[in-house]
């Protein structure tokens, strides 16, 4: 029986990799969330969430979550770095720019 368990995990195990490496942006970022806030695991939502940044680099809403992740983890200088970039592109796409963001993060 033993033996027949380790098999079927050995065969699923694949399938699962690949599933995983096929997620949308949208269902990374659910996943991120649900590593956040149902599980308290931060690092495992900041990987996701960099994932769904990868497969949709604009998506301003994963943008803003993993900076927030990184300001809950007390990660300020990465967090600070996510929302920089952020203000960046925004300005960069928009004709007027915007003001730095105000807060903790910046000065």
């Amino acid at each position: 029986m033993e033996k027949f368990v380790g098999f079927l995990m050995m065969l699923l195990l694949p399938f699962v990799a690949y599933s995983q490496q096929n997620l949308s942006a949208d269902e990374l970022f659910v996943e991120a969330r649900k590593a956040a806030f149902d599980k308290k695991d931060y690092p495992t939502s900041i990987k996701l969430a960099k994932q769904a940044l990868e497969r949709a680099p604009e998506y301003t809403d994963i943008s803003v979550f993993l900076g927030r992740i990184y300001t809950w983890n007390d990660d300020l200088s990465s967090a600070r770095a996510v929302f920089e970039g952020l203000q960046k592109r925004i300005n960069k796409s928009s004709e007027k720019p915007m003001t730095p963001f105000k807060g903790v993060l910046i000065s």
